[in-house]
């Protein structure tokens, strides 16, 4: 009875590797085509394509298509569009579109503004290392835009952001008031400490829209 079992679990495994073998030989040509016809200026079959992708799931091709609706590529661009395809693959996890959906809900484009939920779109994207959303979501920390002001929270997500390259973090992230320990340890110091110069002072993809502004 055992062996019976033994091997039934083997035949099962077998099926399962095969199965797994097989997704890796045979990817979403349905995706790749449309970036290829993409990448050669074809947009109206690369939107049909991605369309295509976008229906088995493909959170990649929902963001394409909404790429092409908001850049107006293949079709009339529309941000109403553009924003609901985002909207579909960022509640799918995609990070891009995470930030994209946010960057819709701070600026009104699509949708009706709401800082509140853009503040939270751009946090779940920043979480999954979004650098764009981490310097928005520090922005809306800084200036309490959304959420509740909170300087160390926004130091973390500026931190976050320009170590991933992005100077304008560095330089907002320069301009923060010390943090609170930092203003406790000078109190300490010894005056020669004191005296020293404090050099501190108070939206494929850079940026995808040129956002950071």
């Amino acid at each position: 009875m055992k062996a019976f079992i033994l091997a039934i679990f083997i035949s099962l495994s077998a099926i399962i590797s095969a199965k797994a073998d097989n997704t890796a030989v045979h990817p979403d040509i349905d995706y790749d085509t449309a970036m290829e016809m993409l990448q050669a200026g074809n947009y109206l079959d690369a939107l049909k394509s991605f369309g295509l992708s976008a229906k088995k799931g493909n959170q990649d091709a929902q963001y394409q298509i909404g790429l092409m609706f908001l850049e107006g590529q293949g079709v009339s661009a529309s941000a109403e569009d553009a924003a609901y395809w985002f909207r579909k693959a960022a509640q799918n996890g995609h990070a891009a579109s995470q930030f994209e959906i946010g960057y819709c809900f701070a600026t009104g484009a699509g949708v009706q503004s709401d800082e509140r939920i853009a503040a939270e779109w751009f946090w779940r994207a920043a979480e999954q290392g979004d650098p764009d959303a981490a310097f928005y979501l520090a922005r809306m920390y800084r200036d309490g835009r959304g959420i509740q002001k909170n300087i160390e929270k926004a130091r973390k997500y500026y931190k976050m952001a320009a170590g991933q390259g992005l100077p304008e973090a560095q330089e907002e992230l320069s301009q923060l008031p010390p943090p609170p320990k930092t203003v406790q340890s000078h109190k300490n110091r010894s005056k020669s400490s004191i005296d020293r110069s404090d050099k501190r002072n108070p939206g494929k993809r850079t940026s995808k829209r040129n956002k950071h502004s």
